[in-house]
């Protein structure tokens, strides 16, 4: 231990009957009955661990905020495409909250949409600013402040108590989503403070918490099974080895692993990151990505059910959905893959789950019906498995099994699992058929199937309660499918800068990206090696026009985007400014029709127009 004393946490079996006296302790506060936060003297903490009422203890370390610098990227997550094509999916009447220290409440992003609870800190920073408005964001001050669900009410609790907030407070704010983007050292046990969010994700089912994975990826555990591995294992914090949450690993706009992500496994050898989205910067903004589209999720559930879903359905709808990145199949680095909100919100409208209660060695059958010309079949299966006792050496308490099955010719898939050896070639080996015993989430994966009735099968293989809900997802991908996601009819390109193109594809071969203005007079954008890489890289045109993007596959077919918008950017100046009037000027962009907007209760309004270039108010 670094000083002289120490905070630690306890989990308690019974009440508490100090045996020292208790003017050497500081009881800090906690919601929860079994656990107790104690500061100390470690002499005295060490005899306090002595009590046959203390059944674990581990150190609480100062949190901090993971690496961002305000970088974000919302299209490689599909969530443009999500705004375009879902116009009122904006995370209206729902709430989250960020845990860290306070966001700035008279930021116009978040303008109207700000309640407090009185669990946040005192201090704001713009870390966390940046975390509300990547989640949330109304873009009123920028195109660029736009978040992922920016009608969504959002709330700050401080991160100085890592435990979970109370139920109490939760339930009555209706928070189910909270945001967890920090950090503490690497931990590689599961503490009391992964105990209490898995208990917590049992008593209210429809919360999901969501952690950066951290950003300590190239570094190496000094304790736990992987103890001296770099680059596995470093997850910050042991309240990211619970089992009934998501952690996200971070990548770069082009989809790559950001070197600094911390990855998996989880100590006992369970699959983390659970999923990666865009945070070039740290996995402070990938996870405020994955809170984004959690609030999608929600929103598409309530409209169908007037209910919010459970969390382990968020978690099987976005993990079934997710685009396999980094190794084939899962992997200790990317976990299940990069998020896609436009599949995953597709999964809950078309209705592609189920949830149910499963008993003892009970056996569950589905028949799904895979038609000629599909490409993958892909199922996930997540329960949120009862909270283990800190310091287990293995987490799980539940195992389900999953297997998908064609009867007519008696053949039988098992799920993805990878090698948990503490060793570097166990832990890199391709993932393997076989029965899972560590996590609770599985996923059955079969390319290029033969059309037939299939049978999805799962088994309550051992449970120690009398039953446990699951919740099951699934995914039909139709071969030759390709859709553009970036730009979309939403979207506007700045003339003269460098975008991403993006597109989702199954289909294979180079191909040829070209773009018109209009009159079908097309003009080559380039040459695509590989389709599967699903982007490119485009210097737009110094142009103001409305275009169309197509792409020519190596068949000969042309798929067309959206039309979208390129224009010169606008430069606002104040030409003078006094007591009863000032003065707005701006640069002359083709067409010369010009919109202005003023600030409402929530958002910009339109208030005039005008064919000038300034205008005195």
């Amino acid at each position: 231990m670094p000083s002289d004393s120490s905070t630690v946490s306890i989990h308690l079996t019974k009440p508490l009957t100090f045996p020292l006296k208790m003017d050497q302790f500081r009881l800090l506060k906690t919601e929860m009955d079994s656990f107790m936060v104690v500061r100390g003297r470690h002499s005295d903490l060490l005899k306090l661990a002595e009590s046959d009422a203390v059944s674990f203890m581990n150190e609480i370390f100062t949190p901090h905020e993971e690496l961002s610098s305000g970088a974000s990227d919302p299209t490689l997550n599909r969530i443009n495409y999500v705004q375009a094509r879902f116009p009122f999916q904006t995370g209206d009447s729902l709430q989250v909250a960020i845990k860290e220290r306070l966001f700035d409440t008279s930021d116009i992003d978040l303008k109207g949409r700000i309640f407090l609870t009185g669990l946040e800190s005192a201090t704001t920073t713009s870390h966390a600013t940046l975390m509300a408005t990547i989640i949330a964001g109304a873009a009123n001050s920028s195109p660029f402040a736009k978040g992922a669900a920016p009608d969504a009410r959002v709330t700050s609790a401080t991160f100085q108590n890592l435990f979970p907030e109370a139920d109490s407070v939760l339930l009555k704010y209706r928070i189910f989503i909270e945001n967890h983007s920090y950090g503490t050292v690497i931990e590689s046990f599961y503490g009391n403070e992964a105990a209490a969010y898995d208990a917590q994700a049992n008593r209210i089912p429809s919360l999901l918490h969501v952690f950066s994975a951290g950003n300590e990826g190239t570094t190496s555990p000094s304790t736990g099974t992987y103890s001296g591995m770099p680059g596995f294992a470093t997850l910050t914090g042991n309240f990211k080895q619970a089992k009934n949450i998501l952690t996200a690993g971070s990548l770069d706009s082009l989809g790559q692993l950001f070197p600094l992500s911390s990855k998996g496994p989880a100590y006992d050898g369970r699959i983390k990151p659970e999923l990666m989205a865009y945070g070039e910067d740290g996995s402070s903004g990938a996870a405020a990505l994955l809170s984004g589209a959690s609030l999608f999720i929600q929103q598409a559930y309530r409209s169908m059910h007037l209910t919010l879903p459970s969390s382990s359905l968020i978690k099987a709808v976005l993990i079934n959905s997710a685009e396999d990145v980094g190794a084939l199949h899962v992997d200790y680095n990317t976990g299940y893959g990069s998020i896609n909100s436009f599949k995953a919100i597709n999964t809950i409208l078309e209705k592609r789950y189920t949830e149910e209660l499963i008993a003892p060695l009970e056996v569950k059958n589905y028949k799904l019906e895979v038609p000629p010309g599909t490409a993958q079949i892909k199922l996930t299966l997540v329960w949120n498995d009862p909270a283990s006792s800190p310091g287990s050496t293995k987490a799980l308490v539940n195992d389900l099994d999953l297997q998908l099955q064609l009867p007519s010719t008696s053949q039988i898939w098992l799920p993805w699992v990878l090698d948990p050896t503490a060793n570097v070639l166990a832990l890199q080996s391709p993932a393997q058929r076989k029965n899972d015993t560590l996590n609770n989430i599985e996923q059955v994966t079969l390319e290029q199937p033969a059309a037939g009735i299939y049978n999805i099968r799962i088994t309550g293989t051992k449970l120690a309660t009398t039953g446990q809900v699951f919740s099951l997802a699934w995914q039909l991908d139709t071969l030759n499918d390709f859709y553009w996601t970036f730009p979309a009819t939403t979207d506007h390109l700045i003339a003269g800068n460098q975008h991403i193109l993006r597109w989702t594809t199954n289909i294979t071969g180079n191909g040829v990206i070209e773009y018109s203005t209009g009159s079908n007079n097309w003009k080559t954008v380039g040459n695509v090696p590989e389709l599967a890489i699903q982007y490119f890289k485009w210097i737009v045109p110094d142009s103001v026009s409305t275009a169309v993007l197509r792409m020519k596959t190596s068949s000969g077919k042309y798929i067309l985007s959206d039309t979208f918008t390129i224009s010169r950017p606008l430069h606002l100046e104040v030409g003078f400014q006094c007591k009863d009037s000032f003065l707005l000027y701006w640069n002359s962009v083709v067409p010369s029709n010009y919109r202005l907007y003023q600030l409402g209760k929530k958002n910009l309004e339109s208030f005039v127009e005008t064919k000038d270039t300034s205008i005195l108010l």
